[in-house]
């Protein structure tokens, strides 16, 4: 039995080039974007009084980000932010009493 190589090579050159969704060649192929880089602080500084922040939880938990979020409430004198989360470990600065009032915690 012969085995016709050229057509096995097209097929796979097809399999290749083949565009599975319209914004990339391959279907797990990473967008062409550039991640932002800031600090705590800089992230931080959007969040104003009022808004509602989802916090990941267990090992995962964003530690300097809550800490940052902690003194950006007390520095901008931030009212009702709602801070939602399941479990958190670590160190919870905004759980201080200094920081009373300011949150509304969705456990």
């Amino acid at each position: 039995m012969a085995i016709r190589f050229s057509s096995v090579f097209r097929n796979f050159k097809e399999a290749l080039t083949r565009s599975y969704y319209s914004y990339a060649a391959e279907p797990f192929h990473p967008l062409p974007r550039t991640p932002i880089n800031l600090t705590a602080e800089e992230a931080i500084k959007v969040i104003k009084s009022g808004d509602t922040i989802f916090v990941h939880s267990a090992a995962a938990t964003p530690t300097k980000l809550l800490a940052a979020l902690a003194q950006h409430g007390k520095q901008n004198r931030l009212e009702k932010v709602t801070v939602c989360h399941i479990h958190i470990e670590g160190p919870m600065e905004y759980m201080k009493p200094e920081y009373s009032g300011k949150w509304i915690l969705l456990l």
